[in-house]
């Protein structure tokens, strides 16, 4: 049986080893830009972590704890529960960054109902902090928008879920 982590882990795991790599450049990886993109991409689930590294070159960052290891390429995190790959993830920062603050960003956020597409929310928040795309099973992948202290989840680009941390 497959032993998986909570979500919450593979997130503080995801953001602590993110900020760590934050300084290290891509330059050790071997591939860079869209050859990087479409080697992860071609990365089945469950691929071990030495394969990985044999495919891809030395990550920028890398980070043990326990069953869970991440790595990291550039924008992408391949997060692994024991040597198995579990979750492919994409971040983008957007260059413009207009958003509603505090009691105004809660309003709006808690006002948008499920199935709403990504176009509608971005016309009514502005464009998100960051945006993420997280690749596991399926051939789309899952988006999620970053506003302040809120997540906004999307699949096959319709709003699924909201959460605030």
């Amino acid at each position: 049986m497959r032993k998986v982590l909570p979500v919450s882990t593979l997130v503080l795991l995801c953001l602590v080893v993110g900020i760590s790599g934050c300084s290290q450049g891509e330059s050790q990886s071997t591939a860079t830009g869209g050859a990087l993109d479409r080697k992860v991409l071609s990365l089945g689930q469950g691929t071990s972590v030495d394969a990985v590294e044999a495919t891809l070159g030395t990550p920028a960052s890398k980070v043990v704890d326990g069953e869970a290891t991440v790595l990291f390429y550039g924008g992408w995190r391949l997060a692994f529960v024991g040597e198995s790959l579990e979750r492919r993830s994409r971040e983008h920062w957007p260059r413009t960054r207009t958003l509603p603050a505090g009691e105004r960003l809660d309003l709006e956020v808690l006002e948008l109902r499920p199935g709403m597409s990504i176009k509608a929310v971005k016309f009514r928040l502005g464009d998100p902090r960051v945006y993420e795309e997280v690749f596991e099973a399926s051939p789309s992948p899952e988006k999620i928008l970053r506003y302040a202290q809120w997540e906004i989840s999307f699949s096959d680009d319709r709003l699924v879920r909201r959460t605030s941390f």
